[in-house]
């Protein structure tokens, strides 16, 4: 299991700027890349039978990204409620329930096929196991007074802290990851709050957000405020708010009215069996997730359809 956590996590967070199980709901969002929503997307009502978000996907999905046009930007399996949602490039919206929103008539459109639900709720079903593997890195890092310190000789870099590191005030996270490449920081605690001057420059910059993940492997709720996370962020059981993220995001679901940027996880390569210890993870899903899990054969011919309809990630 542990070795092909690298294809993992390219089909998650390495293909997907957003990643929702559950419901996204907000006033307006922008997501640069592609984005698979389990639930439904939820606005704000105006009263009058409508609403007033706005969502606007795919403007990275171009040629120069290795996009020719023909590529779903978001899948949503339930039902789309929004004053208008947007898509770029040409690309698609694709919908499982009702689609109540105001949508460009050049913009094309689809319900969802039995392919593309058997797709969404692989890499859905995906994010539970990325987490767990994750968690079950080996810490080779060091944490303290604000400071994440790696002095060693490998590729991969991993850190265990916890919610409270993150949520002192007045701190400014600072990053050292010296000859490795890929950072992976596992965060406990079920109730994360940044606060302060919490992701600075030192360290966490944009050239490094591709390599970097942050895996809040058991919180309920992840408050990142008006704070902008470096690196990828995956939370599988927590209601995630705030932020503005130069990164994907896998979550349980998502409230505010943000931006996603176009950095993906580009790191899973250096994740590799010689990396973790020597055992294996029980990856359930919550028991009362309509996610259920799918017939290996079905994920497999999916997978293969997936490439051909071009649900693939950037270089």
């Amino acid at each position: 299991m542990f070795s092909c956590l690298a294809v993992s996590t390219e089909s998650t967070i390495g293909t997907h700027n957003l990643i929702i199980l559950g419901d996204y709901a907000g006033s307006d969002g922008h997501v640069y890349g592609s984005a698979i929503i389990g639930g439904n997307v939820s606005g704000i009502s105006n009263g009058s039978g409508g609403y007033t978000n706005n969502l606007e996907i795919g403007s990275r999905l171009t040629s120069a990204n290795g996009y020719d046009g023909d590529v779903d930007a978001v899948i949503v399996l339930g039902d789309i409620n929004a004053s208008q949602i947007r898509t770029l490039n040409g690309s698609s919206i694709v919908y499982g329930g009702a689609l109540n929103a105001n949508v460009d008539s050049h913009i094309p459109r689809r319900t969802a096929s039995a392919s593309d639900i058997a797709y969404a709720n692989s890499v859905l079903n995906q994010v539970y196991t990325d987490s767990v593997v994750l968690k079950n890195l080996q810490t080779n890092g060091n944490f303290s007074n604000s400071n994440f310190s790696y002095t060693g000789s490998e590729q991969l870099a991993v850190f265990n802290v916890s919610a409270q590191d993150l949520s002192l005030p007045n701190q400014e996270l600072r990053l050292n990851k010296g000859l490795a490449d890929t950072v992976v920081i596992n965060v406990s605690g079920k109730n994360v709050t940044f606060t302060g001057n919490n992701v600075g420059n030192s360290g966490f910059d944009l050239a490094s957000a591709p390599n970097i993940v942050w895996n809040f492997y058991e919180a309920e709720t992840v408050d990142f405020m008006n704070y902008s996370p470096k690196g990828s962020i995956i939370a599988p059981y927590a209601v995630v708010s705030g932020g503005d993220f130069d990164g994907a995001v896998a979550a349980k679901s998502y409230t505010g009215n943000r931006q996603f940027h176009f950095y993906l996880f580009d790191g899973s390569g250096d994740i590799t069996p010689s990396s973790n210890p020597n055992s294996t993870p029980v990856v359930s899903a919550p028991s009362n997730t309509a996610f259920i899990l799918l017939i290996p054969i079905l994920v497999l011919l999916n997978r293969l359809n997936k490439r051909q309809s071009c649900h693939v990630a950037c270089a």
